[in-house]
């Protein structure tokens, strides 16, 4: 069901990152669009790791996705507008008297 809100440019690789995340019985991280009612897109960050059974079969996977949607505009909006970072040289801390 969750997979199926993933914005479509952001699904078929999510879904290989999760894919490799259960193989390895590694932690699965990712970040994706999702898409909500009236066309809006949020941006969510996912951390999870695969449960398994006894004899070591992934059964599932538990995990949080936390909305990064204002970190995100931040960081297309810099993309926009690269800016020049000034380099300051280093001050005297202790100037001669």
């Amino acid at each position: 069901f969750w997979t199926s809100k993933i914005h479509p440019d952001d699904r078929e690789r999510v879904d290989q990152e999760f894919r490799a995340s259960i193989a390895g019985n590694s932690k699965f991280h990712s970040e994706f669009r999702v898409l909500l009612p009236e066309d809006k897109i949020r941006y969510l960050e996912t951390h999870g790791i695969v449960v398994q059974d006894v004899s070591g079969t992934p059964i599932r996977m538990i995990g949080v996705n936390r909305d990064i949607s204002d970190r995100k505009a931040i960081e297309i909006e810099n993309c926009k507008h690269p800016r020049t970072i000034e380099v300051v040289p280093p001050c005297v801390v202790n100037p001669p008297p």
